[in-house]
């Protein structure tokens, strides 16, 4: 079920958490990068100021729903981070990563 819409469909949206109640209350959140992309390059590109400011971007995005057993339950989406919580590429490969990259990644 896609609780997702408008501009972060096709972006990258990793590590959904889910949080339900008795009450048809269902809150589903994910980290999310405007942009998608496998290439370290374009995560995480030489800044001109020589920051990250200008790595990958995250965010959370919240969606949440009232109607959980409806069918199908109607889902609002909103940002719920209000800056920046990441700034480069997400590991989504475990332990696999073997350029350098963290072998453990949370946003």
């Amino acid at each position: 079920m896609r609780v997702n819409g408008g501009s972060t469909v096709a972006n990258a949206n990793v590590f959904p958490w889910v949080a339900a109640d008795a009450y048809r209350h269902v809150v589903v959140t994910w980290p999310n990068l405007a942009g998608n992309s496998n290439s370290v390059a374009a995560m995480q590109p030489a800044c001109t100021d020589g920051s990250n400011d200008c790595w990958a971007q995250w965010n959370v995005n919240a969606a949440e729903s009232v109607d959980g057993t409806a069918a199908p339950p109607v889902f609002t989406q909103h940002v719920a981070s209000d800056h920046v919580i990441h700034a480069r590429t997400v590991c989504t490969n475990g332990t696999g990563w073997s350029n350098g990259e963290p072998t453990k990644e949370v946003p």
